[in-house]
This record gives C-alpha cells, structure tokens and sequence, in this order.
C-alpha cells in the first residue's frame, strides 16, 4: 500500500525492545525514600557511574504523552504530590531523551574536541567540524546534569571548595577557571564518553520504538440512541500534559500504513473531531457516578483518558538550526483497539473502540 505522510500535531506535548528490568520498589539515591516501580521500565546503565533511566510504563512498555504526575489528595483534603517518584519518573525521562538524542547526533558527536572545549567566534562560526564540536560538547554537559551519579557530578562538574553541596553549574568542573575547566573536560570525556555513545546505540534499537501513547480525552452527556459517550479526539486541544519535548516530537507526524489508520487520518481534520466510546447505560451511570476528583475544581472531573499501542519511527536529524538539532520521528498505530480508563493511572477501565468499525460524529 501507499504510504500518504501527512502530519498533525496531538493535543499535548510530550521505552522498547530493549534489554530491560524492572524492580517493585527503589531507593532514590540521595535519601532512603522507596518508590513503587509497579508501573515504571528501567533501562539499566552500563556502570555505576550513570543512573538507569526510569520510565512511566503501560502494560510493560514505555507510556508517552499524558504521563500520570503522581498527585493526589491527601487527609487533609489538599493537593498532595508524590514528589520523589515524580521526580525520579521526570528526570528518567529527561536521561532518555538525552541518550535518543546522542545518538541521532552521531556526526556531530563524530567531530567532537576530545582534549579542549570549543568556542565559537568569528573566525571559526563558519567551521562545519567546529559547530558540530561546539553542540555535541553543550548537549554532552547539558545531559550529564541528572544523568551521572553523585560521584562523578562531584569530581567533574562541581568546585566543591566553593560549593559543597555540589550543586550543578552547568560549566565543567562548576567553575569559571578554564584551565580547570578544559582539564575536568578532558578527563571526563576520555573516561567516559565512548562509554556513553556505545550505551546510546541501544535505544531506538532498528531506529523504532514500540509503547504507548495516552491522551486525555473530554466527553459529554451520555447518548442513549447510539448507547454510549462521545469523546473528543486530538487534536482540538492546545494544553500539555507530557513531561518533556521528546513527547511532541514522537507524535508531531501521524504516517499510516493500514487503511483502519488512514480512516482515522481523515477523521480527525476535523476542528473537533469526536468519535463514539460504546458503553452499555447501567456501566455508564456506574462510571458518572464513581468519577474521581479534578485536582483543579475540586469536582467531578470531565475527562478520560485513552492508551493506544504505538511504533514510533526515527525519520532524520532536522539541522535547520545547526547549533540546535533536534531528531524527527513518525508514529503509527500498533493496534487497531483504543482503550479508555477512568483514571490518569489507567487501571479503571470503562471500555474499548476498535478502529475497524469506528463512529464518528457527524457534527
């Protein structure tokens, strides 16, 4: 069949075939705080020098999209916040982007000054192999930020005599000195960053990904002709629920491949699209009568959420910007059945649309 590629951007902005494993519970390592890992896939790292990446999962597979924050309401009848999971699932997915996008930044990694760090001027910002240099190093520094353990943060990025917490600088070794700079710089890329780039290979292994991607979904009153709600699909929305760019990159660019995807395509150019959640009318008045809570209004909330299997597909390293890469991906439909849960946390089910045989709204 022949593929159309026509692009649309999903309501929200912002993992895999690899070797991976997850544990029940974990233990930050800056306290001794245990975290439930039952929804969460660890990409383990090769060394006790970098951090294993956590990610929010579904059934096994890397979450996308509207990621569950870990918020609640507590006895006191406020907002609460599991920080230290939330926290441990947003920095994971800060590592990840960062080793997807090392990877993608191969040739610029390839040109990069292994001994001195690279300014850019006027003599040299013409310089192919010094840009390439000069991006590679700022990307490098910019992802070791949450990546690398405590130990390695204080020996390369911190001037502890003047900072004893360590607290990261964003320059090599936490100062201004540059003959310190250039050494920590030196040392660390020697030690570490073939390391680093053997470890990035295994992402996106065979340049694809399979997980899936959640979004939150808006519905109405009950419809007891047709026998169930009308949802609202993406992409009539402009707010972001996901935990970093990487989200809106995997989905910026729908490319079906079956005619079920196709269908959907065509459906959702739309303004505000809507398509028909069948639920029987007892299990509907069960659902509305049983909502959890808006965090926001403190009311029953208006909204579902929908989690649907996914392929995304590395398509090329956009260097409009040179200084700025950014990788682009496709995505496309795993499965033809969209589930529908009650819950951010997707473990309330309140039914299923098979895009085989789908109804979408008229209006």
């Amino acid at each position: 069949m022949t593929r159309k590629k026509k692009s649309f951007i999903y309501s929200f902005v912002i993992t895999v075939i690899f070797s991976l494993s997850t544990n029940n519970t974990v233990a930050q390592e800056t306290s001794e705080v245990a975290i439930d890992m039952t929804d969460v896939l660890t990409i383990n790292s090769p060394s006790n020098k970098f951090k294993s990446i956590h990610l929010q999962a579904h059934k096994g597979l890397p979450r996308f999209g509207a990621h569950n924050q870990y918020r609640f309401i507590n006895k006191y009848n406020s907002l609460g916040l599991d920080r230290p999971k939330n926290t441990l699932i947003k920095e994971g997915f800060t590592n990840y982007a960062n080793m997807v996008k090392m990877k993608y930044m191969a040739r610029y990694y390839n040109d990069i000054d292994n001994t001195y760090i690279t300014a850019l001027t006027h003599e040299n910002r013409d310089n192919k192999k010094d840009i390439h240099s000069f991006t590679a190093q700022n990307h490098l520094l910019r992802a070791m930020h949450t990546l690398v353990s405590e130990e390695i943060k204080r020996t390369y990025f911190c001037d502890i005599e003047k900072n004893p917490k360590c607290r990261f600088t964003g320059k090599w070794g936490g100062t201004r000195d540059e003959f310190v700079a250039q050494e920590k710089y030196a040392t660390f890329v020697a030690a570490n960053l073939e390391e680093l780039r053997n470890w990035s290979v295994d992402f996106f292994k065979n340049n694809d990904e399979i997980g899936y991607f959640v979004t939150r979904h808006k519905f109405g009153q009950y419809d007891f002709d047709k026998g169930g709600f009308w949802v609202q699909l993406p992409p009539h929305s402009k707010e972001y629920f996901g935990f970093g760019i990487l989200d809106e990159a995997f989905f910026f660019e729908f490319f079906p491949e079956e005619s079920f995807e196709n269908a959907y395509l065509n459906s959702i150019k739309n303004t505000y699209p809507k398509i028909l959640l069948p639920i029987s009318a007892d299990k509907a008045e069960d659902f509305l009568n049983n909502r959890g809570i808006d965090f926001n209004s403190r009311r029953p909330t208006e909204f579902i959420y929908s989690a649907i299997k996914v392929r995304i597909v590395y398509k090329e390293l956009n260097t409009a910007n040179i200084t700025i890469p950014s990788p682009m991906f496709t995505y496309q439909f795993e499965d033809r059945i969209i589930e529908f849960y009650q819950d951010i946390e997707l473990t309330k089910k309140i039914g299923e649309i098979s895009l085989n045989n789908p109804v979408y709204s008229k209006l």
